[in-house]
């Protein structure tokens, strides 16, 4: 796993989300490489996601960086979304 979702409800007709990446991971490029590929991945997705909701993705700090791609990262996503009855 590269990326952890939480979610609350938030009573709204919208979903707000939030990217955390640590800085632990590496300088401000790579962290910020990982911020738009998960965005632009959400981007794709939003309009099958249930609406409502307090999304925030989390990078896994033990998670490796070099070798990740968008494919990656949004499989990952679709994954969790269809884990959390989301889609």
């Amino acid at each position: 796993r590269h990326v952890i979702m939480y979610i609350k409800n938030n009573n709204k007709n919208e979903n707000y989300i939030g990217i955390a990446v640590s800085t632990k991971i590496g300088k401000a490029v790579r962290r910020n490489r990982i911020k738009r590929l998960i965005r632009e991945s959400y981007r794709i997705e939003k309009n099958n996601i249930l609406k409502g909701k307090d999304i925030v993705f989390m990078w896994n700090k033990n998670a490796d960086i070099i070798n990740v791609d968008f494919n990656i990262i949004h499989n990952e996503l679709l994954e969790l979304f269809d884990k959390a009855n989301m889609v």
